[in-house]
């Protein structure tokens, strides 16, 4: 599905990134090759980088 309609960011390539090591939805954007625009992706970015830590412990 995609997550970031601006940079047609899907919900699997944001996972990935995040479980590669992205922690920030900048390093997010970066993994994607992407740059944030208008923002209203970033709080699901935030939730899957949150879910991860809580996963990860």
């Amino acid at each position: 599905m995609i997550i970031c309609v601006c940079n047609l960011i899907s919900d699997k390539a944001i996972n990935s990134a995040v479980t590669n090591g992205a922690d920030t939805p900048s390093l997010v954007y970066k993994s994607c090759g992407a740059k944030p625009q208008c923002g209203s992706c970033t709080e699901y970015i935030k939730q899957e980088i949150n879910l991860a830590q809580i996963t990860n412990k």
